[in-house]
């Protein structure tokens, strides 16, 4: 069985964990350990058959690249730019028309309420498309495991 670089769970600083989405005996050594293998073995008895079986608890190997705690300072910074700069696009985007709004009212020859529906459906696609997301990320959650 691999040994974690950190297995003391009482020393753990709870700030970057996700402590409220796990139960009270979840083994938080997946979010905080680093393997040479890259899982940790933990016995788990099965719900359905009442055994004991191996579950792997996924960690990062030692200097992974791919484990954000080891990129530099400026990669950490390009992607929370490339994210920030995405939601401000998809803002703007929902607004952007309504400064010409008499212009697609002359364009088509429709009413000022017709030409207000594209930013209507944009906005309310932002509420509705939440909605959707959940299902979505539930299904594909339960593919993975």
């Amino acid at each position: 069985m691999e040994t974690p670089i950190e297995s003391d769970q009482e020393s753990l600083d709870y700030l970057n964990l996700p402590v409220r989405q796990v139960s009270d005996g979840a083994d938080l050594r997946e979010y905080t350990a680093e393997t040479r293998t890259g899982e940790i073995i933990k016995p788990v008895k099965s719900n359905a058959t009442g055994k004991l079986e191996d579950w792997k608890l996924v960690t990062f190997t030692f200097d992974d690249p791919e484990n954000p705690k080891n990129w530099s300072k400026a990669y950490k910074w390009y992607c929370t730019m490339v994210v920030a700069f995405t939601c401000f696009v998809v803002a703007f985007a929902s607004s952007v028309i309504t400064a010409d709004l008499e212009g697609p009212m002359k364009d088509f020859g429709v009413s000022r309420e017709v030409s207000l529906v594209t930013v209507t459906v944009f906005v309310i696609g932002f509420g509705v498309g939440k909605f959707f997301e959940k299902f979505n990320v539930t299904d594909s959650v339960l593919t993975l495991y």
